[in-house]
This record gives C-alpha cells, structure tokens and sequence, in this order.
C-alpha cells in the first residue's frame, strides 16, 4: 500500500478511538475545573484546566503533526539512501 493511502486510512480507522479517549477524559475533568471548592483548602480548577489543554493539544498532535512528521522522516530517509548509494557509486567507479 502507498504511504499517503497507508496514512489516510490509519487516520481514518484511528480518528475515532483517539477522540473518544480525548473527549471522555476531557468532560470528566470538566467538574474539576470549573468547581471552586478545595479538598483542605487547595483549589484543584488549575490542575484540572491544565490536564484539559494538555489532552487537548496531544489529541491535535497525535491527529495531525504525528503523520505530518512521518511523512517528513520517510521523505528524509529515502533522500539520505538515495544519497548515499550515489556517493557509494563515485567512489566505487573505475579511475
């Protein structure tokens, strides 16, 4: 299979679970932060909205700049091979 297709049906069967996973966790924290009460005085909102932007931004991540990215090393890894049977090449020609 081609790498764009491999990519775009690994997304597709992917995207799903990813943001189910995101989601749930995301609105069981929402009581966490939106509340204004502490246990023994230590308020607990910060945590909870830090713990909301971090699975936020890792479900962005792991969506979208994860393939990007693979995309850009298999690029860089045939580009380095092709390169390095060429210099391989030279130096094996005949003088």
């Amino acid at each position: 299979m081609p790498r764009r297709e491999a990519i775009l049906e690994a997304g597709q069967r992917r995207f799903r679970p990813i943001l189910m996973t995101a989601l749930t966790t995301i609105f069981s924290l929402m009581p966490m932060a939106l509340g204004n009460t502490g246990l023994i005085g230590i308020p607990y909102a910060p945590l909870g909205r830090t713990l909301i932007g971090g699975l936020l931004s890792a479900t962005v991540l792991t969506l979208l700049l994860v393939p990007i990215t693979y995309t850009y090393f298999d690029d860089l890894r045939t580009f380095a091979r092709n390169f390095s049977a060429r210099l391989y090449h030279r130096k094996n020609l005949p003088a």
